[in-house]
């Protein structure tokens, strides 16, 4: 098959080679990459705007209660955005300002993105359920989310004994 890699009928795919030889990378005819869709004719078309809403992984959300570590108050409810990208938890800072939290230092984000913004962080203690966990978070003015917990503090929740 002497088709170009940009032959809109031809898809590249990557397989893992004997051996330990790293990824064999070729044009195959017979694989469709995602959010392309196969004709009738044979050739491929990009999926309609409606159908690459299918295709999306759905986002999920727990409620949490949120109060400041080491102190005995009433927590805020919330609900956060479980994102197994997130290499730190963030919380709205208008949400979080009146606990007046106790800063432990700041980090700079870098969102998938726009520009880096940095950002104090606090200790708060989160509730889920019937667990509790402690999580250092950064305080983000304009979180679209009320609050994003890493996976490791998700998997806290539901597989730490």
């Amino acid at each position: 098959m002497n088709e170009s890699l940009d032959s809109p009928s031809v898809s590249v795919v990557c397989t893992s080679g004997g051996g330990g030889s790293g990824l064999d990378c070729g044009p195959t005819a017979d694989s469709t990459p995602v959010g392309v869709s196969r004709v009738a004719d044979g050739s491929d078309q990009l999926i309609a705007d409606s159908d690459v809403e299918d295709q999306l992984s759905p986002l999920k959300y727990i409620d949490v209660c949120l109060s400041i570590a080491g102190r005995n108050a009433d927590g805020l409810s919330m609900t956060a955005l479980c994102d197994s990208g997130a290499e730190i938890c963030c919380v709205r800072a208008n949400l979080v300002e009146h606990l007046n939290p106790v800063t432990v230092g700041r980090v700079n984000l870098r969102p998938f993105c726009g520009e880096s913004i940095d950002d104090v962080v606090a200790c708060f203690s989160i509730s889920c359920d019937d667990h509790c966990i402690n999580v250092y978070a950064a305080i983000v003015p304009n979180l679209h989310d009320e609050m994003i917990l890493t996976a490791d503090a998700v998997d806290s929740f539901f597989y730490d004994a």
